[in-house]
C-alpha cells in the first residue's frame, strides 16, 4: 500500500498518521525508510509518492434544499462531489424547476400525498407530518461509500414513487388569474392543505378543469390568492348525475358540471352530496379491468352500463360507478389512453381508475396520471369504503405501503380494495415482485375484514380461494384471452344488508355465450330490494 494511502486510512480510523521518510541508496530505487522513532520498518517503493498532508481534509456534508428534507431517499447510482448541493426537482407536469414551497407546512404536509408521505386523510394542515430533519443525509456521503438522494429526483414515472409524488402536484392547478383550485378531502374541514384525489387542469379557454376521480362525494376548494379576478368558472367531470346541484352551477350533462362562481371569500369550498335515497335501498358498483388490444369491446361493456344502470334504476338499487382495475392500454402510449378516456365520456356513471403494468412504460411523463389522476387513493361512497391501490409495478410504493392502514381506516358497513396485480399468495411467478409485501397487504386487508379484493391481471374471471380475502380477478375488459371462446364481460356488486357478486357475461360476436361454472358465477335475474324493516 502507497504511503499516502495508508496515512489517510490511519486518520479515517482515528489515528494520527506515521511521520515517513524517502531516501535514495547507492542510486537505486526509492525505499521507504522509518525516521528515527518510527516503527514503519524500511522496504522499496515503486513510485515516489507525496509526503502527506498532516491530517486529512475533512468532507462537508451533502445537503438537500430544505424543501427535499421530507422525500424518501434512496442510493444513487453515481456519487456527488463532496460539497455538491443537490438541485431541486423538476416539476413532472410543467418540466421546469418547482417552485419553493411557501411554508415549512405546506412542504412538510401540505399535501397529504407529497413526496410519498402523507398524513390522516381527516387532519389539519401539519397533523401527522414527519418533524423537520426527520429525514437524514449523512449516511454514507460523510464516509465517502456512496451517497443518497431524494426519490424521484430524478423523474422515472415508470416507477411508482415517482407515480405518488406526480399524483400529489396534478390535484391542485392555478389558472391566468392567479385563482388557485385544489382537491381536498371529504373528511375534512381544512383548506391549507389539499389530497391527491382529483386531476386539476386548465382548457383551452382558460378556465379550470377538474376530474373528480372518487366515487360519491368530494370536495375542493378555490383560493383567491393574489388573484384581482371577481369570477371563475368551474368544469367538473366524472361526476354522478345524482349529485345534488352544486353552488354557481349553470349547466350539467352528462357526468359534467358547469359553476360560475363569484370570489366573494378568499377560499371558496365547492362540496358535491350523494343524496340520501340513492343509499338507503342499497346501491351498486361494476368492475373490470385489462381492456389493451380490446378498445372495441370495452365500448361494448360501457354501452351495457346504460341498460344496467337504468335496470338499477327500475328497482331502487342504483349504479353508483365503475371500477376500472388498470391496464387500460396495451403499450401505454398517449393515443391508447386518450381513446380510453374518450370512451369512459361516454359512460352513465363516474369511473374510479387504477393503473396496470401496461399503462406505465413511458419514463419520461406521468402519462396515466395526467389524464385520470391518481392510482392510489380511498373514498366511501354510501356505507362502503373504496381503497384503489396501484400496482403497476407488481408492488406498492414504499411510501403506500407505509400509509395502508390509514387508506384501509374506515367506519362503513362495507371495505372494498381495487388493484390491477392480485396479491394472491400461492402464485407470485406472475404475481408481485415480492411475496412478503404481498403477504404484507393481505395480512392488512384480512385484519379490517375486507369484504373483498378486485383485481385484474389475469384475463379471464376467477375467485381465488386460497387467503383469508376473497379475491376476485375480472380481467375481462378486452384483452385478448388466447381461447376460441373468450369470456368479456364485468363484475357487478349489489350492496345491501351483504355483499353480493356476481357476473355481467358480454359475448363476443359469433361467441355462443360464457362457458358455465365459472366464479364469479354468472348475474341471475334481478330481484328488488325487500321492504324496509321487512326481516
Amino acid at each position: 500500500m502507497e504511503p499516502k494511502r495508508a496515512s489517510a486510512l490511519r486518520a479515517c480510523a482515528g489515528a494520527p498518521p506515521r511521520s515517513v521518510g524517502l531516501v535514495r541508496r547507492g542510486g537505486g530505487p526509492l525505499e521507504q525508510r522509518a525516521r528515527p522513532g518510527s516503527p514503519v520498518p524500511d522496504r522499496p517503493l515503486r513510485r515516489p509518492a507525496a509526503p502527506p498532508r498532516p491530517h486529512p481534509r475533512p468532507r462537508r456534508a451533502l445537503q438537500a434544499p430544505p424543501e427535499l428534507h421530507h422525500l424518501p431517499l434512496r442510493r444513487c447510482r453515481h456519487r456527488h462531489r463532496a460539497g455538491h448541493r443537490l438541485p431541486r426537482p423538476p416539476d413532472p407536469v410543467l418540466g421546469r424547476r418547482a417552485p419553493a414551497p411557501r411554508s415549512s407546512a405546506r412542504s412538510l404536509a401540505g399535501a397529504e400525498r407529497h413526496g410519498g408521505r402523507r398524513q390522516h386523510p381527516g387532519a389539519d394542515a401539519g397533523a401527522g407530518a414527519p418533524p423537520e430533519g426527520a429525514v437524514s443525509l449523512l449516511a454514507s456521503i460523510a464516509l465517502g461509500t456512496g451517497c443518497v438522494r431524494p426519490e424521484c429526483a430524478l423523474p422515472d414515472y415508470s416507477t411508482s414513487e415517482c407515480r405518488v409524488q406526480a399524483e400529489a402536484l396534478l390535484a391542485l392547478n392555478t389558472d391566468a388569474s392567479g385563482v388557485e383550485l385544489r382537491f381536498q378531502d371529504p373528511g375534512s374541514t381544512q383548506t391549507a392543505s389539499w389530497s391527491a384525489l382529483g386531476l386539476v387542469d386548465t382548457g383551452p379557454d382558460g378556465r379550470l378543469i377538474a376530474r373528480v376521480a372518487t366515487l360519491g362525494g368530494f370536495r375542493l376548494s378555490l383560493h383567491r390568492n393574489t388573484s384581482q379576478a371577481s369570477r371563475v368558472t368551474v368544469e367538473l367531470t366524472n361526476v354522478h348525475p345524482l349529485i345534488e346541484p352544486l353552488e354557481g352551477q349553470i349547466e350539467q350533462h352528462g357526468l359534467t358540471r358547469v359553476l360560475d362562481l363569484e370570489l366573494r371569500d378568499e377560499v371558496i369550498e365547492i362540496r358535491g352530496r350523494l343524496p340520501r335515497v340513492a343509499c338507503d335501498g342499497g346501491f351498486e358498483l361494476a368492475a373490470v379491468g385489462d381492456i389493451q388490444t380490446g378498445p372495441l369491446t370495452f365500448e361494448g361493456i360501457v354501452d351495457d352500463l346504460h341498460r344496467e344502470a337504468a335496470q338499477a334504476d327500475e328497482i331502487g338499487v342504483p349504479l353508483l360507478g365503475l371500477l376500472l382495475l388498470g391496464d387500460l392500454a396495451e403499450h401505454g402510449s398517449e393515443p391508447e389512453l386518450d381513446r380510453i378516456a374518450q370512451i369512459l365520456r361516454r359512460s352513465p356513471v363516474p369511473v374510479a381508475v387504477t393503473p396496470g403494468n401496461h399503462d406505465i412504460y413511458d419514463s419520461s411523463l406521468p402519462l396515466f396520471n395526467q389524464r385520470f389522476g391518481p392510482g392510489s387513493y380511498a373514498f366511501d361512497v354510501c356505507d362502503a369504503h373504496v381503497v384503489m391501490l396501484d400496482t403497476g409495478n407488481a408492488d406498492l410504493a414504499p411510501s403506500i405501503q407505509g400509509w395502508l392502514p390509514t387508506l384501509l381506516d374506515h367506519d362503513q358497513r362495507f371495505l372494498i380494495a381495487g388493484t390491477h396485480i392480485p396479491p394472491y399468495a400461492a402464485d407470485t411467478a406472475n404475481g408481485w415482485r415480492r411475496e412478503d409485501q404481498a403477504q404484507h397487504l393481505l395480512a392488512e386487508l384480512s385484519a379490517r375484514g375486507t369484504d373483498a379484493l378486485l383485481a385484474g391481471h389475469i384475463h379471464f374471471r376467477l375467485e381465488l380461494h386460497a387467503s383469508p380475502v376473497r379475491e376476485v380477478i375480472v380481467g375481462t375488459g378486452g384483452a385478448s384471452q388466447g381461447q376460441i371462446d373468450p369470456d368479456y364481460g364485468y363484475l357487478r356488486a349489489t350492496f345491501r344488508d351483504r355483499l353480493e357478486l356476481c357476473y355481467l357475461p358480454l359475448p363476443a360476436p359469433g361467441s355462443p355465450g360464457p362457458s358455465p361454472g365459472r366464479e364469479p358465477t354468472t348475474c341471475t335475474e334481478r330481484l328488488p330490494p325487500p321492504p324496509l324493516g321487512a326481516g
